[in-house]
C-alpha cells in the first residue's frame, strides 16, 4: 500500500515539471448578419461561405440560409405540416 502511494506521488510530481506557455490570440468580432429574429434558436451550422440557422417554433421557413460574404439572408426553407412538400419532424445535421 505504501509502495503504491509512493509510486503514485512520484509519478504526479514528475509530470508537473513541464511549464507550458499559453498562446493568447486576440480576435475582433465580425457581424455576419444582424436581422436574426427567433423565439428560440435551434441549430447553427456554418459551412464555407454559408451559415444555416433554424427556428424550431416556426411552421413556415424553419431554416434560414445566410450568405456570409454578402451578409444577407438568401432563402428560408422547410415547412412543417402533413401536406405535400412539408416535413413532419425535420432533423438537422
Amino acid at each position: 500500500m505504501k509502495t503504491t502511494a509512493l509510486l503514485l506521488l512520484l509519478l504526479l510530481t514528475c509530470s508537473c515539471n513541464k511549464k507550458m506557455e499559453t498562446e493568447r490570440v486576440a480576435l475582433d468580432p465580425v457581424v455576419a448578419y444582424d436581422s436574426i429574429e427567433s423565439r428560440m434558436p435551434g441549430h447553427l451550422m456554418v459551412g464555407g461561405t454559408y451559415a444555416i440557422w433554424t427556428d424550431p417554433f416556426t411552421t413556415e421557413g424553419q431554416s434560414h440560409i445566410i450568405d456570409l460574404n454578402k451578409k444577407k439572408e438568401m432563402a428560408q426553407l422547410i415547412n412543417m405540416g402533413n401536406g405535400p412538400e412539408e416535413f413532419i419532424t425535420p432533423s438537422f445535421s
